[in-house]
C-alpha cells in the first residue's frame, strides 16, 4: 500500500478540517445547473449508461439550507423520473422524494438508507457531517509532493475505511480521491482529469473512477454548467402523478 511504500510525514492539527470545510463550502450559496453524463467501461466496452439532470437552489429561510432536484434522462427506464433533497437546517436531516417509474407516483425515502450505485462519485462531495464523521489529518508525500496540493488522509470513526484527498491549496477543488478499507486495501480511485473556468470558478467536467472492487472504470462528464436563477422555484417541490 501507499503508506507502505512512501514515507508520510503527518501535520495533526485543525488545519485539516479547515482545509476540507473550504473545500466544501466553496459553492454554497450559489443557484446552479447541470448535466451529468456517466458511462461503465468494463474489459473496453461501455456497459452502462446514465444521463441526469442537476438543479441546486439555495432558499432564503430558517428551515431549508439547499434543495436539489435531479430528472432522469437515460437510460430509458428511469427516463422521467425526479428525486429531490432538501436539507434542513435545525434538524441537520435531509428529506427525500422519488417519482417512480411508469406510474409516477410520488414516493419518500427519506428513511431508506442510501444506496451507492454504479455512478456514484461521492467521495468528492463533503459535508460538515461527513467531515466531522472522520479523523482528518494533514500528510505530505516528500517523494511526490506536487506544487500547491495537499493530501488529506481521512479515517472513517465507523469502519476504520481511509481516505487520501488530495486539495489544490490554491483553487481548494479535490483533485482526486482514493479510498481504501480497514485493511488498506485500495477500492477506489477518483481522479478529476479535466477543470474548466465557469464565471471566474474552476469546475471539474471530467471525472474518472478505477472501481477496483467491481473491476471497472466509470467516465463522468459535467455538461451545461451554468449558475443561474431560477425562474420557476416550484420545481424543487416533490410532485407527482
Amino acid at each position: 500500500m501507499i503508506w507502505a511504500i512512501v514515507p508520510l510525514f503527518i501535520f495533526a492539527d485543525s488545519k485539516a478540517d479547515q482545509l476540507l470545510l473550504k473545500v466544501a463550502s466553496r459553492l454554497d450559496g450559489m443557484d446552479r445547473s447541470l448535466i451529468v453524463e456517466s458511462n461503465i467501461v468494463k474489459k473496453g466496452k461501455v456497459r452502462k449508461t446514465q444521463n441526469i439532470k442537476i438543479s441546486i437552489y439555495w432558499p432564503e429561510n430558517e428551515v431549508l439550507d439547499k434543495m436539489t432536484l435531479i430528472e432522469f434522462i437515460k437510460p430509458k427506464r428511469k427516463s422521467g423520473v425526479k428525486y429531490w433533497e432538501h436539507f434542513q437546517k435545525k434538524k441537520n436531516n435531509i428529506k427525500k422524494w422519488i417519482t417512480m417509474p411508469v406510474t409516477g407516483k410520488l414516493k419518500d425515502i427519506s428513511k431508506k438508507k442510501a444506496k451507492t450505485d454504479d455512478f456514484d462519485f461521492s467521495d468528492l462531495q463533503l459535508s460538515s457531517k461527513i467531515i466531522s464523521n472522520h479523523i482528518n489529518t494533514i500528510i505530505q508525500n516528500n517523494e511526490t509532493n506536487i506544487k500547491n496540493e495537499i493530501i488529506v488522509e481521512s479515517i472513517s470513526k465507523k469502519n476504520n475505511y481511509k481516505k487520501l484527498i488530495y486539495i489544490d491549496n490554491e483553487l481548494f477543488v479535490i483533485n482526486k480521491v482514493e479510498t481504501f478499507n480497514s485493511k488498506n486495501k485500495i477500492l477506489k480511485s477518483i481522479m478529476c482529469n479535466q477543470f474548466e473556468t465557469i464565471d471566474d470558478f474552476i469546475i471539474a467536467t471530467k471525472i474518472k473512477i478505477n472501481d477496483f472492487k467491481k473491476k471497472h472504470i466509470v467516465n463522468i462528464e459535467i455538461k451545461n454548467f451554468q449558475f443561474t436563477t431560477f425562474s420557476n422555484i416550484s420545481i424543487f417541490t416533490p410532485e407527482g402523478n
